[in-house]
This record gives structure tokens, C-alpha cells and sequence, in this order.
């Protein structure tokens, strides 16, 4: 005999019935783990595709604020240069010629008519020399817009670049929290599947086949249960203790085998 009474057997008995279902909801909570630990990987990598996504364009949006300053320096050069040749700026320019072309149609003086022509003339060859770089004007006009509309777009990616990071850094911290419980999970069903192996040495392995009392048909089974059966179990074993993923089915071998 074992030397266990009938109470210490059933107490083993009970014993390895609990542990087996705790070990049971231990494994359901490691799947529910391993489910939230890749769910969080997949967010966290879409936020750092973003994040990637938004640096290209920032980069991009630089890269064109960098030539359309330097175009429009060297619109502004030139324009210095012809500024300094002009009186008066263009468009002054521009209302005086057609003030003095106005009042020369309507003076009944011809003196007077002759001055106001003269004034004209003056005025349209400075007008002539405005108009020259009119055009540049406009288009530091135009470069200016689009600096002020590039400071807006990179202000605007600067915040989602923020934004995005974040999340994917919160991602990432509870990522590394699902590995940590996983592990610490892990490793309790290891010790408890130790613990139920234990148990059921000691509850089956002092008794001689030829004095035992009937027993129930699952517990002659594994009594019988062979050799092959016995080494699948170590491997399993041996897989989950290094990390390896192993199935359900592999798991239930594991519950249901002694093992030596």
C-alpha cells in the first residue's frame, strides 16, 4: 500500500482536481494574453507607420521650404536692385501716370498742357522700368504665400507626429505588460503542472497493480498508458518550459500523463 488512508487519498485527489482547474483558467488567461499582446503590436505598428508616413512628408514639405526660401531671396535681390532706381513703386507710379494722362485731356492751357506732357513722359519712363520687374514682384508676392502655407502644413504634421508617438509608445508599454504577465503565467502553469505531477506519483506509485482495488476506468488507462504516450508528455513539457507555443491538445496530454 501507499501508507495514505482513504481520506488522505481523496485529499490528493481534490488536490489535483483544483490545481488542474486552476491550471486550466491560468492557460485561458494566458490565451486572452497572447490575443491582447498581438492586437497591441499591430496598433503600436500602424502608429509607427504613421509616424513614418508623416516624417517622409515633413521631410518632403522641408525640403520645398528650403528651395522656395532661397527663390525668394534672389527675387528680392533683384527687386532691391531696381528699387533702388526707381522714385516710387509701381503701383504710385501707375496712378500718378494715369492722373497727369487725365488732366492732360481735359487742360485747356496749352503751356500747361505742355508741362503736364512733359511730367508724363518722365513718369512712364520710370513706369516702363517698374514694369520691367512687375512680374518678379509678383512672384515673391506668390513665394511668400506659399512659405507661410508650408509653415502651416508642418505645424499641423508636427502635432500629428506628436500625437501619433504617443500612442504608439502607449501601445508599446502595454504590449511589454501583456509579455511580462504572459511569462509570469507561464511560469505558474509550470510549477503547477510540476505540482500535479507530484501528487499523482505520490498518490500512484507505491500501489502493487496485483493489490489494488478496482478503479475507475480513466485511472486504469493511465496506469497502461504507454511508453510513447509518457515521452510525447516530456517533450511537451520540455517545449513549454523553454517558451515554445503548445496546443490545447498537447496541453490536456500534459494534465492527463504522469510523468517520471
Amino acid at each position: 500500500m501507499n501508507g495514505l488512508s482513504e481520506e488522505e487519498e481523496r485529499k490528493l485527489t481534490n488536490e489535483i482536481w483544483e490545481l488542474s482547474l486552476h491550471n486550466r483558467k491560468n492557460i485561458h488567461a494566458l490565451r486572452q494574453l497572447t490575443t491582447q499582446a498581438t492586437e497591441e503590436k499591430k496598433l503600436r505598428d500602424e502608429e509607427n507607420q504613421q509616424v513614418l508616413q508623416l516624417k517622409e512628408k515633413r521631410n518632403a514639405l522641408q525640403e520645398e521650404l528650403k528651395k522656395v526660401k532661397a527663390e525668394l531671396e534672389e527675387k528680392e535681390n533683384k527687386l532691391r536692385e531696381y528699387e533702388n532706381e526707381l522714385e516710387l513703386p509701381y503701383h504710385v507710379l501707375k496712378k500718378a501716370f494715369d492722373e497727369v494722362e487725365w488732366r492732360i485731356q481735359t487742360e485747356s492751357s496749352p503751356r500747361r498742357e505742355k508741362e503736364l506732357s512733359k511730367e508724363s513722359k518722365k513718369i512712364e519712363k520710370q513706369l516702363k522700368k517698374a514694369e520691367e520687374f512687375e512680374p518678379i514682384r509678383k512672384e515673391a508676392i506668390g513665394l511668400r504665400k506659399r512659405i507661410q502655407e508650408l509653415a502651416i502644413e508642418l505645424k499641423t504634421i508636427h502635432t500629428s507626429l506628436l500625437v501619433h508617438a504617443k500612442e504608439s509608445d502607449v501601445h508599446h508599454e502595454k504590449l511589454l505588460s501583456a509579455y511580462k504577465a504572459a511569462e509570469e503565467l507561464q511560469q505558474k502553469i509550470v510549477e503547477t503542472l510540476a505540482m500535479i505531477d507530484e501528487k499523482r506519483t505520490l498518490l500512484g506509485k507505491e500501489i502493487p497493480v496485483e493489490e489494488e482495488e478496482p478503479e475507475p476506468v480513466q485511472e486504469k488507462k493511465e496506469l497502461k498508458e504507454p511508453k510513447s504516450v509518457k515521452e510525447l508528455a516530456k517533450r511537451i513539457m520540455a517545449d513549454f518550459k523553454s517558451g515554445k507555443p503548445i496546443s490545447e491538445e498537447e496541453l490536456h496530454i500534459l494534465q492527463n500523463t504522469e510523468l517520471e
